[in-house]
């Protein structure tokens, strides 16, 4: 198939070549062209060939090599830069360029236009052909190397159009070892509430990669380079739903009591439950002599999800399956499962490492009390602020039978299928606990934060009754338990998406680096925002504040993940592809090369040139070989022209196909890095710029070059002027005075003999007519005008002797008499099949069907027909 498309390439492109320095050959036109080689069946995508081929034409200052000989037809000789525009040019034009005139006498160096041909397959090979050698078109940005560099297995990964990474195989031991070094995009970067998965797919040989199969990919990797396609999804999942409709500003306003209740139209009601505001602290007693709780109602010692992404309903529903909810009944002694990540426990770790257990599933005491001891000091430091003093405590078991009981209802004699907003903030609470400590801790910190959550679901629980009693009134522990349930489904999203990262083996060992401060910080501020909420002095903005700061705590500890992780941004293990490298060759190539170190650029020279001229003609003799260098400097300006508008037409259509291969084959846009656009793109604009550039300077110049070629021609209209009143004033004189010089003259001479001379006079005329032949014959060709005199003469000997032999051919017609003209002169023999009439045209307003019998009138010309 590559073959085929060279073939095609060839035939289009390449023209036979007859010149008067080459004997045959082929020259190739200029040409930017793609194809993409794709496989019949869709599950061999993966094996797609892209193939680019580009000829383009530039300056190239070598010496002068005369007539080329070619051994086959098919070679293609270099071309001399009037041969680039007209193959007939002369041989011995080439040496009058103007670089010629520059450069000195005895440099032979004269401009050729060269051409450059690159063949680029996928992002994998690129074949470059050139007169000029590697290192001036390289330059000094690209070092070749002759022999490969050897080192560690790395992963190569591409984004399916122009950008390639080249990542260690020791950076990417882990899922997210490999994911962090793509979510530092800045698209990705921006929304820390996705994974990695929600923005990008990643595939090897057309297969999916995920973070289970990982293990096999690092498998291969250490055997070969392997090479994975990173693409953008469309569309990842929405983060969990939040209700916009009311604002910060709407919600401070809203503790006021002259807010009306049509303000809160578009707020989720609560589910209608029972009256618990009368409850004692002895739940369990109330909870049996009060209520029976269907046997399908969950246990007290139930969790909340925190495996999937969108929030179930804590509530058991026929439709949905219990298998989803991790549940862990109370007084179980199983220990808690390691896999996940726990924040305060991996900073306990760092801070105190304790000694592995021989199973992974279990944990020793030792370690178990290291973690009591770090979350002992976190309790002592928080107990300096009063207001975490003052939070009460509860265990998680008790806040669950209170959410069950709390949301029962009566009237359905069981649960809504809905989540109501105990429910969301009773979830959302339990998946940002999860984040840093297991459901069972028993710790301080752990029931101070159960104790609040505590006490905000029974603020709002007990403030249902006085809403039912005034129904006009707005509840502001609804508006309050609203907000907090909105902050912590925000919460909860971005800590499952962490933890997510970090569990089940996706991320690094527990230890293995220093954890982020950030995430005890965050901890902190998550207690200092449900304790306040105590307090009912607090403004709505002392509490979004600890909020605020517990999420950006979190963006930026999943940030200092990235880096730990990582260690290099992205951008900086971003590695040249071939279209890269071939924007590096076109910039050096169209700055015009040369087989040795002294490169001249051939604006710089046209342009030292034309000023030079015009210098020379402002300031000397007017002279008529002026007029022949303007003309020659035109025609070497024009094959300039022309090959910049070659060059540009090639890396305009080249800039054309790389920018629809990074928005059509790919589907990761242009501004990949920080909204950096692709450094082959910017330098193929310079490429265009700089052509752009020398085309005006060209143009400018063409443009003088022609205004001084008018003041040239004026000037010389003005000499000749001149000149010719002198003529014509010594013209005169010799009108006058050359007769009486002859007459003078020739009655002055002895007729008789020549003295002293024993001939005759025959002698002076033998002498004096061939001297006089030759004087005249040297004028003649002098002024060019020998060739015009016999011009002059032979032609009119030969119409002098066609006008007779017509004459000779022509039958003349007697008077009165009609007939058929027997001979044609020679001039109308064409039409002498016509046959005449057999009488001369009748009277005026005869038949005019025939020609010839129109009315006539007789005419000189008719009677020397006619007779």
């Amino acid at each position: 198939m590559i073959k085929r498309i060279a073939r095609r390439v060839r035939k289009e492109n390449e023209k036979p070549l007859h010149g008067h320095n080459t004997s045959g050959g082929c020259y190739m036109r200029e040409f930017a062209t793609q194809d993409m080689i794709r496989q019949k069946q869709s599950s061999l995508s993966h094996l797609n060939k892209k193939v680019t081929m580009i000829g383009l034409p530039h300056f190239l200052l070598d010496d002068y090599h005369g007539r080329v000989r070619l051994h086959s037809t098919t070679e293609h000789p270099p071309l001399t830069l009037l041969q680039s525009e007209s193959a007939s040019a002369p041989p011995d034009r080439d040496l009058q360029q103007a670089v010629c005139s520059i450069t000195g006498p005895h440099d032979d160096r004269i401009f050729y236009v060269s051409r450059l041909w690159c063949f680029i397959l996928n992002d994998d090979l690129l074949v470059t052909c050139s007169q000029v050698s590697e290192q001036s078109l390289l330059g000094d940005t690209i070092v070749m190397s002759k022999e490969p560099t050897r080192g560690t297995p790395f992963i190569r990964v591409t984004d399916g159009g122009n950008c390639l990474w080249q990542l260690g195989l020791q950076e990417c031991q882990t899922w997210l070892g490999f994911t962090s070094h793509f979510m530092e995009i800045s698209s990705a970067s921006a929304d820390f509430g996705h994974r990695f998965e929600d923005h990008f797919v990643v595939t090897m040989n057309g297969r999916s990669v995920t973070s289970e199969n990982w293990a096999k990919v690092l498998k291969v990797a250490s055997e070969r380079t392997v090479q994975l396609v990173l693409l953008r999804r469309s569309m990842g999942p929405q983060p969990i739903s939040e209700d916009h409709s009311m604002s910060d500003e709407s919600s401070v306003t809203s503790e006021s009591h002259d807010v009306l209740p049509s303000d809160l139209e578009n707020v989720e009601k609560p589910s209608e439950g029972i009256d618990l505001s009368n409850l004692d602290a002895d739940l369990d007693a109330i909870i049996a002599a009060k209520f029976s709780i269907p046997s399908n109602a969950p246990s007290p010692g139930s969790s909340t999800l925190t495996n999937t992404q969108t929030l179930q309903p804590l509530h058991p529903n026929p439709s949905t399956s219990n298998s989803s909810r991790r549940s862990q009944p109370a007084g179980d002694e199983e220990s808690p499962d390691h896999s996940l990540f726990r924040a305060l426990h991996w900073a306990a770790m760092l801070e105190e490492p304790a000694k592995k257990s021989a199973t992974d599933n279990e944990q020793e005491p030792g370690q178990a009390q290291e973690v009591a001891g770090y979350l002992g000091k976190m309790h002592q430091q928080l107990s300096r602020q009063s207001i975490y003093q003052r939070c009460p405590e509860q265990s998680l078991q008790t806040v669950t039978r209170y959410v069950l009981l709390a949301t029962y209802e009566e009237s359905t004699d069981g649960y809504r299928d809905d989540l109501s907003i105990l429910d969301q903030f009773f979830t959302a609470a339990a998946q940002v606990f999860e984040l840093f400590l297991p459901l069972d801790s028993d710790a301080t910190v752990a029931t101070k934060y159960w104790g609040s959550v505590y006490s905000i679901i029974r603020n709002y629980a007990a403030s249902k009754t006085h809403q039912k009693e005034s129904p006009n009134q707005i509840d502001k522990q609804f508006l309050g338990i609203y907000h907090v349930t909105k902050n912590f489904k925000r919460l909860a999203q971005l800590a499952f998406v962490i933890q997510y990262d970090l569990s089940d083996g996706r991320g690094p060992a527990p230890g293995s680096f220093a954890l982020p401060i950030e995430f005890r910080k965050a901890w902190e501020q998550c207690l200092l925002y449900l304790a306040r909420h105590r307090n009912r002095k607090d403004s709505f903005y002392d509490r979004q504040r600890h909020a605020e700061k517990c999420k950006n705590l979190l963006r930026r500890a999943r940030r200092s993940l990235w880096k730990a992780v990582v260690g290099t941004h992205v951008s900086m293990k971003e590695i040249v592809p071939p279209t890269a490298l071939l924007s590096v060759i076109i910039k050096n190539a169209l700055q015009d090369v040369s087989k040795d170190s002294n490169a001249l650029d051939i604006a710089d020279v046209y342009d030292q040139s034309y000023k030079r001229l015009e210098a020379e003609v402002k300031s000397a003799r007017m002279k008529r070989t002026y007029r022949a260098r303007i003309v020659q400097l035109q025609q070497e300006l024009a094959a300039v022209s022309a090959t910049l508008d070659s060059q540009r037409t090639v890396i305009q259509e080249l800039y054309a196909l790389l920018e629809q291969q990074s928005t059509g084959w790919s589907s990761i846009h242009s501004d990949i890095l920080d909204g950096v656009p692709k450094r082959e793109m910017l330098v193929i604009q310079e490429s265009i710029a700089h052509v752009n550039d020398r085309a005006k300077l060209i143009s400018d110049i063409t443009d003088n070059l022609a205004a001084l070629e008018t003041w040239v021609t004026h000037e010389m209209i003005l000499t000749k002027d001149r000149h010719d009143n002198a003529i014509y004033a010594f013209t005169i004189v010799t009108v006058i005075f050359l007769p009486l010089s002859f007459v003078c003259s020739f009655l002055g001479m002895n007729t008789a003999d020549v003295r002293n001379m024993q001939s005759g006079q025959w002698v002076f005329w033998a002498a004096a007519i061939p001297l006089t032949v030759t004087v005249v014959l040297l004028t003649l060709i002098w002024t060019d005008e020998l060739r015009h005199l016999m011009e002059k003469v032979s032609g009119g000997i030969r119409n002098r002797r066609d006008s007779y032999s017509a004459k000779r051919k022509t039958k003349v017609i007697p008077k009165g008499k009609s007939g058929v003209i027997s001979k044609i002169p020679l001039a109308t023999e064409k039409f002498a099949s016509i046959p005449m009439a057999s009488a001369l045209p009748g009277p005026r307003g005869g038949s005019t069907s025939d020609p010839w019998n129109k009315p006539y009138r007789r005419t000189p010309t008719f009677k020397s027909m006619a007779g």
